[in-house]
């Protein structure tokens, strides 16, 4: 029997209840819809908007020593108009990123294998440019 190694339990097994899918598809289909506040933990390398989301309210419940924002329905309210402003700089802040990469690119005289390599480098920094103008674009806010 193998065992997952995110979770530690028998291949198949849900980390969270009892359920037992046939392949890796369907368990991660099974967290999705079941156990959503897990899902991302789980299977994200990085955190999604809920965990991000969640980090916001945290901040706001330990930032306010006075309980101004202690239902939690006021505090997602917050945390969403501050995701909503960190969402609107960061398409500017991508393209910076972008202008500052395109920047690095080298022009001096060369020859031989440096001259292929230069090459490439220059490339490479318009690949890494343009993903970073391409996550600005989806990232622009939509009002």
């Amino acid at each position: 029997m193998t065992t997952d190694s995110q979770t530690n339990n028998p291949e198949g097994t849900c980390a969270f209840c009892d359920v037992v899918k046939p392949d890796e598809h369907a368990l991660r289909d099974h967290v999705l819809n079941v156990h959503p506040d897990e899902f991302c933990g789980l299977y994200h390398p990085q955190p999604c908007q809920h965990d991000r989301r969640e980090r916001y309210m945290a901040a706001l419940l330990q930032a306010d020593p006075y309980a101004l924002v202690e239902r939690r329905d006021d505090r997602a309210r917050f945390a969403n108009a501050v995701m909503a402003v960190a969402d609107a700089e960061m398409a500017a802040l991508l393209r910076a990123a972008a202008e500052m990469a395109e920047s690095l690119r080298q022009f001096e005289p060369a020859t031989g294998a440096r001259k292929a390599a230069q090459v490439s480098e220059n490339v490479g920094v318009l690949r890494v440019a343009e993903a970073l103008r391409r996550i600005a674009d989806q990232a622009q806010p939509t009002t």
